[in-house]
């Protein structure tokens, strides 16, 4: 029996979120990227990038950065068949998040320091650990 892509419903949401922002419609037509492993890290650096210029900077972007983020990195764990612990790591990974937002968000730091880019780099960062440890090692 096939099993419903988890992906695909974490992408929908992502998009229903995407599209209350201004100009929503173009991240979300190129989110489609996150179903393709070769243009994901665009979609993740554009997506990223409007986040900011939108001055969207607060928990709902890291929310929408993290569901960018889980939305690619289930997608290749199920074409891949990767066993349930695989995707608890990834869920807690990208859960990790969150408190790491709020750490940045509570030091005092002398030179103004945009969070969303903190938080973005940290996905970014993640997203390459993940893949290079649960799918190459």
């Amino acid at each position: 029996m096939r099993r419903f892509p988890v992906s695909l419903l974490i992408l929908l949401v992502l998009d229903a979120l995407l599209l209350q922002l201004p100009y929503g419609f173009i991240p979300v037509a190129l989110s489609v990227l996150l179903m393709f492993p070769q243009v994901s890290a665009v979609f993740l650096a554009i997506l990223g990038v409007y986040l900011v210029v939108l001055r969207v900077t607060d928990v709902f972007g890291l929310a929408l950065m993290s569901l960018a983020v889980l939305a690619f990195e289930i997608r290749e764990m199920e074409k891949m068949k990767a066993p349930l612990s695989n995707y608890l790591y990834v869920l807690v990974a990208v859960a990790l998040t969150f408190p790491l937002y709020l750490l940045v968000m509570l030091i005092p730091v002398p030179v103004s320091l945009e969070v969303t880019w903190v938080a973005t780099l940290f996905i970014f960062v993640l997203y390459v650990f993940l893949r290079l440890s649960l799918f190459h090692g």
